[in-house]
């Protein structure tokens, strides 16, 4: 889970200011996904999902912990179609990674409490096109929530693009192979 001082610190370094002490999670959202939506012309803005092969793979996992879902989605460690993009496409050595900054009342450790092969999640990698049309690799991951009957986010990878502090993204085409 996050600390105050780690959520306090991603806003400073995404707005460039101080977190006020008394914003609402309500206004905490909104002030990063507007400054999100406006980079390089709405790039980051998903528009739509590139459906033709091999632009989307999935694989089920089971995990115990955070760790566990950093580790299955390395594209290195775990193709997952004979045909990927392969690793250099899926990270390219650079992500900006997004985690719930919100807590359901069942930890990954309460959901693989008791199962020999721990959490179900799945993995899920998708091509989206941002509204400029700039199409980048996005890793999302799932975890199923036994306890509550449902799937529910867990993270989100936006892969080979990175802000420079001017708000724009660090090349025109920040993907090393853009699908």
């Amino acid at each position: 889970m996050l600390s105050m001082q780690d959520i306090s610190d991603m806003y400073a370094m995404a707005i460039g200011d101080s977190m006020p002490d008394n914003i609402t999670p309500r206004q905490f959202f909104k002030k990063l996904y507007v400054r999100d939506e406006t980079i390089s012309n709405g790039a980051l803005r998903p528009d739509a999902i590139v459906t033709e092969a091999p632009a989307i793979e999935a694989m089920f996992a089971n995990v115990r912990s955070f760790q566990d879902i950093v580790s299955i989605t390395l594209p290195s460690v775990s193709a997952l179609r004979s045909d990927t993009l392969g690793p250099d496409f899926w990270n390219g050595g650079i992500s900006m990674f997004a985690r719930r900054l919100w807590q359901s009342g069942n930890s990954i450790q309460d959901l693989a409490r008791g199962k020999r092969a721990g959490a179900q999640a799945v993995v899920l990698r998708l091509v989206v096109a941002g509204a400029s049309g700039l199409r980048t690799p996005m890793t999302f991951v799932l975890l199923y929530d036994d306890i509550d009957n449902r799937w529910r986010l867990e993270a989100i990878w936006l892969n080979n693009v990175g802000p420079d502090p001017k708000g724009k993204l660090l090349a025109q085409n920040p993907a090393m192979y853009v699908f």
